[in-house]
């Protein structure tokens, strides 16, 4: 009986250890595509655009960035955690999930409403590329890697996050080739 059992653990133990490196394998192609990509794409939307784009994009980017920090309201770690601490039961799991995604939704929204009276209320000339960038508000919503990280299904994230970074490095190849196309650059971003 004890060696049934020791064998069990040790199916077990070996199960859990290939788990952690198929996750870590995972982790590792998404942490060198998002190191990657950017050495692509760099040198090719610096000279298009010209520094005035590349300004135009990064400094609307940082504020908008600003706001999405507070739509965001640290759902990767909480939700992550919460996730984990109920993924082996399936209805806490879904409640739990659900009741996080409300709350993303209440803060994003919020967020949302406040960015919009930002740009509606700011003397600014860059409004139109604020409006540009709600965009990436709203895709803050839909961004539930948290619960993929918490049930530990990295490979969902990872071949998502590949998918989609390709798929910009391409449209960004074909799509933006003058100086005006700065709104493109952030529709594709």
């Amino acid at each position: 009986c004890r060696s049934s059992r020791e064998s069990k653990i040790g199916t077990i133990l070996m199960s859990e250890a290939k788990k952690i490196g198929i996750n870590t394998a995972y982790n590792m192609l998404m942490q060198v595509v998002l190191f990657v990509l950017p050495l692509i794409t760099t040198p090719y939307i610096s000279r298009v655009l010209t520094p005035d784009g590349v300004g135009i994009y990064n400094y609307t980017n940082s504020i908008t960035n600003i706001f999405i920090l507070f739509a965001s309201f640290g759902f990767a770690i909480y939700g992550t955690r919460q996730i984990a601490y109920v993924r082996e039961n399936k209805q806490e799991l879904s409640k739990t999930f659900t009741s996080l995604f409300f709350l993303k939704i209440i803060s994003t929204l919020i967020a949302l409403a406040v960015f919009i009276c930002f740009i509606l209320l700011s003397n600014n000339e860059y409004k139109t590329y604020y409006a540009i960038q709600i965009c990436l508000l709203i895709a803050t919503l839909f961004d539930i890697s948290w619960l993929y990280s918490g049930v530990e299904n990295f490979k969902s994230t990872a071949l998502r996050s590949l998918a989609v970074k390709t798929l910009s490095v391409i449209l960004i190849f074909v799509s933006v080739k003058t100086a005006e196309d700065v709104w493109v650059y952030m529709l594709i971003s």
